[in-house]
């Protein structure tokens, strides 16, 4: 602290409360300074945990959607291999495996294809023949009608 003596010895406390002010309004200069910097880094805290936040549920949504849809898939146990094969045989297997199931997916997608296309054939076959019998009747219909009036014209 700055002390001053008047011309009459006393101590001028003016100057002291001054030199206090200043010392205390930089001091508050300071404080104001750092909370305005800790706001900004609490705001970019919640925005990162918001973010993340969002992002958790996103991928918990994402890996129950893929627990629903691998619940109807064909789950496979894997077996026992036997002694002495290297995990590069391991995953030559897997990497089969997982070939033959997407096969026996494509061959049971096909065979149900192939049974539609068979009923579908089958409603075709019976509407050709109704066509056939109606091409074949609608003559001889004409031909009855024919004779019916040639018969009755000539028998009067």
């Amino acid at each position: 602290m700055i002390e001053s003596r008047n011309a009459v010895g006393q101590y001028d406390t003016t100057l002291q409360l001054k030199a206090q002010i200043e010392q205390l309004s930089g001091r508050n200069e300071e404080l104001r300074h750092e909370l305005h910097n800790a706001r900004e880094e609490t705001a970019k805290a919640i925005m990162q945990l918001e973010r993340k936040n969002t992002k958790i549920e996103d991928l918990e949504k994402d890996v129950k959607v893929l627990k629903e849809i691998g619940e109807g898939a064909v789950k496979l146990q894997p077996m026992p291999l036997p002694q002495g094969m290297t995990p590069s045989s391991t995953e030559i297997i897997a990497s089969l495996n997982e070939h033959l199931v997407q096969v026996l997916q494509e061959i049971s997608l096909k065979e149900r294809l192939l049974e539609k296309m068979e009923k579908d054939l089958d409603v075709f076959k019976r509407k050709f023949s109704v066509i056939l019998h109606q091409k074949v009747a609608t003559p001889l219909v004409s031909i009855n009608t024919f004779l019916f009036v040639f018969y009755s014209r000539n028998s009067t």
